[in-house]
């Protein structure tokens, strides 16, 4: 298995950068990369050894790679795991109001860094993140809820944005009340009809137990869904479905720990690594008037500016 950190002591936190460009990168982070699709770098984990769904890629995105360190937990003995994307990561100041910060997500959804360095000042490392567990009793770091505007449910968003189809929604929901999920099941059924926020885009930082908990309580389903959506000979209106609702129900599987009672969590912005380096907060109406600050302004405010916990 080609990884260097198989035989490490146990540590407390574990963060898994996920990349599929064949050229790829070390994460100016530090973090462990995993590469999925393409991505077959020397020195790092890939999600195609051992047990794994790595052949599904193309329609599961980074799920294939959770899949395969749930499956593999001899590359994380640490007590938190956690993930992010070549180019989305967890900031490294939580909030703890988590209502006021998801009405904040009509607006705000992504802080944009125009590199590599300011990138690897301001999201989430290992070292923050123990700090800030050693210092109060929760349960992980979520990505904030997001909620576009207060009358639009998920299903209707999923649906408007072309991240998911009615018809495999629906299914998804019915697998996992096949396979025992019931009670999660129709907390996502209700939500997604009624409630407009979600902890998404799998970028997360768990406790070990309730990640094996949720992987437990969702791959089967999903795997089974993708195998469904593989062979329907319908056309695909959507090519990467499962992938997007796997976003989606991990992150509803999250929000339903913490609503029940099972898990409380803090929640961050995420931090998203743009190309064209705007250094902007991005916004679903880009004319106000963020979209116009500059870069070093950005740095100022959002970065330098604060103080990490």
């Amino acid at each position: 298995m080609s990884t260097s950190i198989e035989n490490n002591p146990k540590e407390k936190v574990h963060i898994f950068c996920v990349d599929h460009r064949p050229e790829g990168w070390d994460n100016p982070a530090g973090l462990a990369t995993i590469g999925v699709g393409k991505c077959r770098r020397p020195g790092i984990l890939y999600d195609n050894e051992g047990e794994n769904i790595s052949e599904l890629n193309l329609h599961l995105n980074e799920a294939t790679a959770i899949y395969w360190i749930w499956k593999h937990p001899e590359v994380r003995q640490s007590e938190y795991v956690g993930f992010c994307h070549y180019r989305r990561f967890l900031e490294f100041h939580p909030v703890r109001n988590r209502r006021a910060y998801a009405a904040s997500g009509l607006w705000f959804k992504y802080l944009h860094v125009a590199n590599e360095k300011a990138l690897a000042k301001a999201c989430i490392k290992p070292k923050d993140a123990e700090k800030l567990l050693k210092k109060r009793p929760i349960d992980g770091i979520l990505s904030v809820g997001w909620a576009w505007t207060i009358d639009l449910p998920l299903m209707s968003r999923m649906i408007r944005s072309k991240s998911a189809t009615e018809k495999w929604i629906h299914r998804l929901v019915e697998l996992l009340k096949i396979n025992g999920e019931n009670a999660y099941a129709q907390f996502a059924e209700e939500a997604l009809l009624n409630r407009a926020d979600v902890a998404f885009c799998n970028t997360f930082l768990v406790k070990s137990e309730l990640f094996d908990r949720m992987c437990k309580a969702l791959y089967p389903s999903l795997i089974r869904l993708t195998e469904e959506w593989l062979q329907d000979p319908s056309e695909k209106e959507i090519p990467r479905e499962p992938g997007y609702l796997s976003e989606y129900f991990t992150g509803m599987y999250w929000i339903w720990l913490e609503e029940t009672g099972q898990a409380k969590f803090l929640r961050a912005q995420i931090l998203q690594l743009s190309d064209k380096g705007h250094g902007l907060w991005y916004a679903d109406f880009k004319r106000f008037v963020y979209r116009f600050f500059p870069d070093w302004l950005i740095n100022v405010l959002f970065i330098r500016g604060r103080k990490k916990w």
